[in-house]
This record gives structure tokens, C-alpha cells and sequence, in this order.
């Protein structure tokens, strides 16, 4: 599978999937990024993730949480147009 390619196998998910709010996530949310930047499988990552998204209204943001595919939840809603 192609998880098992990525830079993040077997990280802390928290990594990923900071608290909401302060800057704190936004340092997480930085961290995240930099191993999405050597990871293999990104396109893969981006993709599932915009597709299980697609599934949820833009108000549902709790359902946009987390780093993937190097996208933060609001760069994914912009990257779809949402």
C-alpha cells in the first residue's frame, strides 16, 4: 500500500493533527509540512483526502483537520473552492 511509503509511517499522528488554535498548531502544522516535503506518496495523500473531504459540506470543518499531502485543512477547502 502506499501509506507504507510514506515519510510519516509510524509517526506521532499528533504531529499531523495539532490542537486547534494558538501557535503551537501552527508550528506543528509547519513540522508536519517539512516531512510531507520528502514524502514519496504526497500526490497519493492529497488525493485521498480531498476525495474522503468531497463527501462533507465546507461548514464541516472539523472534518478538514490535519496535514495531508503537505495541505492544511484550509488550503485543502481553497484548493477544492470551498
Amino acid at each position: 500500500m502506499w501509506q507504507d511509503d510514506a515519510a510519516c509511517a509510524g509517526m506521532d499522528s499528533e504531529i499531523f493533527f495539532p490542537s486547534v488554535g494558538g501557535g503551537a498548531s501552527v508550528a506543528a502544522t509547519l513540522e508536519a509540512k517539512k516531512i510531507c516535503g520528502r514524502c514519496p506518496v504526497t500526490a497519493e495523500c492529497l488525493r485521498v483526502a480531498v476525495e474522503w473531504e468531497e463527501q462533507y459540506p465546507p461548514h464541516d470543518k472539523d472534518k478538514y483537520h490535519g496535514v495531508y499531502g503537505g495541505l492544511s485543512g484550509r488550503e485543502r477547502m481553497m484548493l477544492r473552492g470551498a
